[in-house]
Formats: structure tokens, C-alpha cells, sequence
């Protein structure tokens, strides 16, 4: 969701990772278009994994 807003923030003019992804939806720059792609992927996954992590070390342990 956090990453959906960087684009959303990108179409009002916020700059950042957000802008730079218009701008290669609207230019006919398709490299740009893939390392923006990509960089937003790899931002996803990293912060899923991160989530993740945290999640499981804030749970009870399982009683037996």
C-alpha cells in the first residue's frame, strides 16, 4: 500500500520514485520504465520480508 502511494504522490507532483514511475509511463523511455519497475518490486519485497520478520518475533509462543 505504502508503495502504491509513492506512485499516487508521483501523479500530484511529489517527487521521488513516484514521479520518476509517471514519468516513464508518459515518456517513450521504456529502460526507465523497467528500473523504476524493478526498484519498486525489490522495495516490495524487501519491506515484506521485513514485516515479516517482525510479525513472528511479536507473536506468543505456541504453548504445547
Amino acid at each position: 500500500m505504502v508503495l502504491a502511494m509513492a506512485i499516487i504522490s508521483g501523479m500530484v507532483g511529489g517527487g521521488g520514485l513516484g514521479y520518476r514511475s509517471i514519468e516513464a509511463l508518459t515518456g517513450p523511455d521504456s529502460g526507465l520504465g523497467v528500473e523504476v519497475g524493478l526498484a519498486i518490486v525489490i522495495m516490495a519485497t524487501i519491506l515484506d520480508r521485513l514485516l515479516q520478520a517482525t510479525a513472528r518475533r511479536m507473536q506468543a509462543p505456541v504453548a504445547v
